[in-house]
């Protein structure tokens, strides 16, 4: 991913987002970043700007990231969908991109993992974000 292209994170628990949006901030400072809610999830194909990378929480309240996913993919060819989870497993990460989504990754429980994650979504030659 381009490092200057417009990041919008969704995720339902506020701490997550906020960490993520001010993370990304500190390593793609040419990115602009929205970070959003659960309610946005059904907007998103509307608020998205152009080439967006979309980081999706894998479950957003009661609802799963595909239902958001199949949608977004199918009016928006333009943007990348990374689900991101507290947990990830094999079968998740085939679901996934059967959704639609690039790749998935499983949220890192340090501050220093959140940098190395997020700092892959712009190098391909990072192992730390697996195709999903």
């Amino acid at each position: 991913m381009n490092r200057g292209a417009p990041i919008v994170v969704v995720d339902d628990d506020d701490a997550h987002r906020d960490l993520v949006a001010h993370l990304l901030g500190v390593v793609a400072p040419e990115s602009s970043v929205l970070a959003l809610g659960p309610e946005d999830g059904d907007a998103l194909a509307e608020l998205a700007p152009f080439g967006a990378l979309v980081l999706l929480d894998r479950r957003l309240g009661s609802r799963d990231a595909r239902e958001i996913i199949r949608p977004l993919r199918r009016a928006r060819a333009d943007v990348e969908v990374v689900v991101m989870s507290a947990f990830v497993t094999p079968e998740d990460r085939v679901i996934c991109h059967a959704a639609g989504a690039h790749s998935t990754f499983q949220k890192p429980g340090d501050l220093n993992g959140w940098r190395s994650v997020l700092m892959s979504l712009f190098d391909d030659d990072q192992p730390a974000l697996q195709a999903a």
